[in-house]
């Protein structure tokens, strides 16, 4: 389970056959995610536009939904700005309702002049958003690859058009691959020294689980307790 957020660039350069492509391969994707998941669709340009107010839940109704809504993108949205698009998401609340793997999509064929702005924040949420570029025909080649590096996720290049579906679906089962720690708590006492086999100077760590191919298969609880007189950890 895992909320899947695309982000597609609307600016004026997607008119035509890579608009036509991209509302084709975004409907194998919708169609493609597993039961439970969530999807959010966002446009940008010289600005944004977020298609439904929070992310969907897959089910019929609002499958139907988003394939109407996807038929209908048009490349109208002037020049391309993302860091804006961007920092909403990072910053929008409704992404921390679930505890679910969240993957941003990010479809363009365009250039950005504030790139390492926008790179440096990528990298700066990386461990709560995973980010995959997708770039298609004249774009920057190198803010694909490197917004895929910050974004702890991978990067696609697309030469020809008619290579976006298959590109689009492997970028789907890469990033239910993913392994992701959910969240790590540790309580009371920091930690004081680290080896190979143990831990020093903490009462508690809690791992609250592990989540493999978007799916939350395991809870772990694990407890170090001190052993005062020997002033060490023993598990």
């Amino acid at each position: 389970i895992g909320c899947y957020i695309f982000l597609i660039d609307q600016s004026y350069s997607m008119n035509g056959k890579s608009m036509e492509s991209c509302i084709d391969a975004l409907l194998l994707f919708v169609q493609s995610l597993n039961k439970g998941s969530l999807f959010h669709l966002i446009g940008f340009g010289s600005d944004f536009k977020y298609y439904t107010e929070r992310p969907l839940p897959y089910n019929r109704e609002n499958i139907m939904f988003l394939i109407k809504t996807i038929k209908n993108l048009k490349a109208n949205k002037g020049g391309t700005e993302l860091y804006k698009p961007l920092k909403s998401i990072f910053e929008n609340k409704i992404y921390r309702e679930n505890n679910i793997c969240k993957n941003i999509f990010l479809l363009t064929d365009g250039e950005i002049f504030d790139k390492e702005t926008t790179l440096n924040l990528i990298g700066s949420h990386s461990d709560e958003f995973t980010l995959h570029s997708i770039g298609i025909t004249d774009c920057d080649k190198d803010l694909i690859k490197r917004s895929a590096i910050m974004g702890k996720g991978h990067h696609y290049i697309i030469n020809d058009l008619n290579e976006l579906n298959k590109s689009i679906i492997l970028a789907l089962e890469n990033s239910q691959s993913n392994k992701i720690i959910s969240k790590i708590e540790i309580n009371k006492n920091p930690i004081i020294e680290q080896n190979k086999t143990k831990i020093v100077g903490i009462n508690e760590i809690i791992n609250h689980g592990f989540i493999l191919k978007g799916k939350k298969i395991e809870k772990i609880n694990m407890k170090i307790i001190i052993k005062k007189e020997e002033n060490k950890a023993e598990e």
